[in-house]
């Protein structure tokens, strides 16, 4: 029997790391892979639930105090209201929110290759087509402006960032979106800024900050990363004033995420120390293996506190993840990514009490 259903979802091979079933990586005592916080989040802010009224769970979840605390930690960045908050859960939850609100079948989207992609499989299964500008392992991988805006025309119907990027982790300087923004605006086209690493840059760097200036952005951001909070599955989207924060209205759900997610949320923006160590932390075990004279790996240009980079090796015929697994650690091969190859993986910061192993597997590799 052949059931009717959407013949984009029927077809398309939904690309992505994320796996419900980890046991496969159980043997791998290292984790280098996910991009969860390498910090364990403070233990007080689990008594957050200790008075908690039953008539909480009972009801819907109605936190107006989340998004108030939201625009509250933006404040200095922008001036918009809880109008321009949507709750969510997680920027993947974002993604295809915005997939909903821009994309319709046979549409373009303009964004890197590499990029997240379970994002890139996302707006494919939207029935769009994904126009990707390469990131050129020849440049290390950079990202430039002027080359993504001479790809960008009228035929597009959004623009599609991650900002750091993933898997180079690379930050994108916030003039640089702005200057695709207002590019965008002239033609009528919506800007998608994914920083789910976003809480590893300055706010100021946020494109956020551009809320008040454009009309057509949107920015996704999640608790999961920087916030540790990967587990309860909440993010939040902004959106400029007006037609798209409208818009945007009638295509979420106001009751999307449990009240306790809600809760730990709110405790997250209470504790900023825990986000400053985060990053402090984060920078320490960077610079430790940037620091290394690498003779056959090389390292994409990335940003000094955000904890993944794209680690590759210069022979094209090496399984880097392979090599990894072989020697106990777990990083995501470039295979699972457009525009990259087996010879590169998403390589995410290891705990500290791992590091020391974790260099000297990456000396051997290096030197075979």
């Amino acid at each position: 029997m052949q059931i009717k259903m959407n013949d984009y979802v029927a077809l398309e091979n939904k690309q992505t790391y994320i796996t419900e079933n980890p046991l496969a990586e159980a043997q791998l005592p290292i984790d280098c892979g996910e991009g969860v916080n390498i910090l364990q989040i403070p233990p007080h802010w689990l008594e957050t639930f200790a008075d908690l009224d039953l008539e909480r769970i009972r009801t819907y979840p109605h936190t107006p105090k989340l998004k108030a605390e939201l625009v509250k930690y933006w404040r200095d960045c922008t001036a918009v209201n809880q109008t321009n908050v949507f709750i969510t859960e997680g920027s993947m939850d974002g993604i295809r929110i915005a997939c909903r609100l821009f994309l319709e079948r046979g549409d373009r989207v303009l964004g890197n290759i590499p990029t997240f992609n379970a994002a890139e499989s996302e707006i494919k299964l939207s029935g769009a087509l994904y126009d990707g500008v390469l990131l050129a392992a020849e440049n290390n991988y950079v990202f430039h402006c002027d080359v993504f805006l001479q790809r960008l025309d009228s035929r597009h119907k959004m623009v599609f960032i991650d900002n750091p990027n993933n898997p180079t982790g690379q930050v994108i300087p916030l003039d640089q979106i702005r200057w695709i923004a207002a590019a965008a605006a002239r033609l009528g086209i919506g800007v998608v800024i994914d920083e789910a690493y976003g809480d590893y840059m300055a706010m100021e760097n946020s494109a956020i900050n551009l809320l008040e200036s454009f009309e057509n952005i949107v920015v996704l951001r999640t608790f999961s990363k920087g916030f540790g909070l990967a587990g309860m599955r909440i993010g939040y989207l902004f959106a400029s004033s007006g037609e798209l924060a409208q818009s945007l209205s009638k295509v979420t759900d106001a009751y999307s995420v449990c009240v306790f997610s809600r809760l730990m949320a709110q405790a997250a923006l209470g504790d900023l120390d825990f986000l400053q160590q985060v990053n402090k932390t984060a920078k320490e075990l960077k610079e430790q293996i940037l620091v290394e004279n690498w003779q056959n790996l090389t390292v994409s240009a990335t940003g000094e506190n955000v904890p993944i980079m794209l680690l590759s090796h210069r022979d094209s015929a090496v399984n880097l993840a392979a090599a990894l697994a072989e020697r106990g650690i777990k990083a995501i091969s470039g295979k699972e990514f457009s525009g990259l190859g087996k010879n590169s993986v998403r390589f995410r910061i290891p705990q500290e009490k791992d590091l020391a192993e974790v260099i000297d597997v990456l000396q051997e590799i290096d030197g075979e």
